[in-house]
């Protein structure tokens, strides 16, 4: 998947990640899942937009993985590198874990998450799985959250007579 990467460029990497990057796990609302929600894996680097040319090395050493977006006004303006895919996010980490240091256990987290997420689970099973992304988040001292699995389950409660036993997408 990734180039073959040698352990020094992925010692790089995680340490990149570890100083100016963030792991995130996030329950997002979604009207065409039947679950009506889905989990959103992140891993995002930042940096300063006179230093955009590191993110695009950076996206070029990783199969061009990701987007880049500039953000923010007038000098604050910041890049930001970000890898959504679920895929890639995984492949990514389990590269990287043998080398973080400050985000080695948000990585191992979401590591596990990844590994019992699938579109198919009953909606007990993503109950118990949003439980595991509220532990994650406070890994990481989420301050805008919204939805947590006190969230999903309130909405599996109000709706329990129209779920179906297993979770899937709708059919669009």
């Amino acid at each position: 998947m990734f180039l073959k990467l040698d352990l020094l460029l992925w010692s790089y990497v995680a340490g990149f990640l570890d100083g100016d990057g963030c792991i995130t796990v996030q329950i997002v609302r979604r009207a065409d899942y039947v679950l009506g929600f889905q989990l959103r894996f992140t891993i995002q680097f930042t940096q300063k937009l006179s230093r955009q040319s590191h993110l695009v090395w950076l996206k070029d050493l990783l199969d061009n993985v990701g987007y880049i977006r500039v953000k923010g006004r007038g000098l604050n303006k910041v890049c930001d590198y970000t890898i959504v895919d679920e895929v890639y996010v995984k492949a990514l980490l389990e590269n990287l874990l043998p080398f973080l240091r400050l985000k080695n256990k948000q990585a191992s987290l979401c590591l596990q998450i990844l590994g019992k997420y699938s579109s198919k689970m009953a909606p007990s099973e993503f109950v118990g799985l949003c439980s595991l992304v509220d532990q994650f988040a406070l890994l990481n001292d989420s301050k805008k959250r919204k939805i947590t699995a006190k969230t999903v389950s309130d909405y599996y409660s109000n709706r329990s007579s129209v779920l179906p036993k297993r979770g899937r997408k709708k059919n669009l």
